[in-house]
């Protein structure tokens, strides 16, 4: 496993709108919402289950896990740019 600092988790089945919840976050379009959960002065990092799990690398700082629990076999890969 590889230790995380921060983790933020976007979760819910698919289309609920979890991708466009993350890019607000991530182009600070939702600055109260922001605020009101403490992450206004972070920078996130958008990552899926299998980026997070991945043996690659070290450790992560602040990670938004973006995750489907409709969806959870390994081979799933959705683009967040």
């Amino acid at each position: 496993m590889r230790p995380i600092e921060h983790l933020l988790i976007v979760a819910g089945p698919t289309a609920c709108g979890k991708t466009t919840l993350i890019r607000s976050l991530l182009e600070n379009d939702v600055p109260e919402l922001k605020k009101a959960m403490g992450v206004e002065h972070l920078q996130w990092t958008p990552m899926t289950t299998q980026e997070v799990a991945a043996p690659s690398g070290g450790g992560l700082d602040r990670v938004i896990l973006h995750y489907d629990f409709l969806w959870s076999y390994a081979g799933l890969n959705l683009d967040m740019a």
